[in-house]
């Protein structure tokens, strides 16, 4: 960060400042940015406790979006509540693979189904393509036998404004919408 803007910014916080990474000429520096938000692929499969599968939603265009489902490993044979994570990274970043380990820990805490979508990105893929995924993957986890009343949505930064917008949709236009929306610091 320059100096001058540096100046602003306060003492105690200055040091942490320095280590993040330089977003001016993002453009140029997309594919950096990303890979720094990546994370490494989640494990897939049985671990013991979650069961951590790659599933597949279909698009209106054709196409599919790539996202994570989780559920406990031993579930009782009643219908779960289920919670649609919706990831961060400033809606040019993020995947479901970073938030992997967010969602496991969700899935122990409340015995329910997690799936975390991996939306497409902008700028490639300018809004509503991103909304449009959310409601897609929201709208797939609802024919996954889970308890359509204890149904949430989760959003963290960009994924929270991506989580707010389809709960409001959904409910204008009279489809399941969340029982519940949580907004991490949404944006």
């Amino acid at each position: 960060m320059a100096d001058g803007h540096l100046a602003r910014v306060a003492p105690d916080l200055r040091a942490f400042v320095e280590l993040l990474p330089d977003l001016c000429c993002l453009d140029a520096r997309l594919g950096e940015v990303r890979s720094l938000l990546a994370g490494e692929p989640a494990p897939l499969g049985d671990d013991g406790e979650v069961m951590t599968e790659e599933v597949f939603i279909p698009r209106a265009d054709g196409t599919q979006q790539r996202a994570l489902l989780l559920r406990p490993s031993r579930s009782a044979a009643t219908a779960l509540p289920a919670l649609l994570h919706v990831h961060g990274g400033g809606y040019v970043a993020g995947t479901a693979d970073r938030d992997h380990e967010i969602a496991r820990r969700e899935v122990l805490d409340l015995q329910c189904v997690v799936l975390v979508p991996d939306y497409r990105l902008a700028p490639e893929h300018p809004y509503p393509a991103p909304l449009d995924d959310v409601l897609d993957a929201w709208r797939w986890l609802h024919t996954q036998g889970i308890d359509s009343t204890r149904a949430a949505i989760r959003g963290v930064s960009a994924g929270g404004g991506l989580a707010y917008a389809p709960a409001l949709k959904l409910r204008e236009e009279g489809e399941i919408a969340p029982c519940l929306p949580v907004l991490l610091f949404p944006m």
